[in-house]
């Protein structure tokens, strides 16, 4: 099963950025993590839309 979630660390490597940058992204909310037990974590489909150049999907502001 394909994870369904992944760490900072694993966010920013899939997206070719820094860990600094994910933490940027979090903070203007294009990226919204979810807490799962003590730690939070980016949900892949939130990645893939940005990857494709769809902030305002990954913030959920499309109607």
């Amino acid at each position: 099963m394909d994870a369904l979630t992944v760490t900072y660390a694993d966010a920013a490597q899939a997206l070719r950025v820094s860990r600094r940058t994910i933490n940027r992204l979090v903070a203007d909310g294009t990226l919204v993590p979810a807490q799962i037990g003590g730690s939070k974590r980016i949900p892949v489909e939130q990645l893939r839309r940005i990857a494709k150049g769809e902030t305002a999907a990954a913030r959920g502001d499309v109607a």
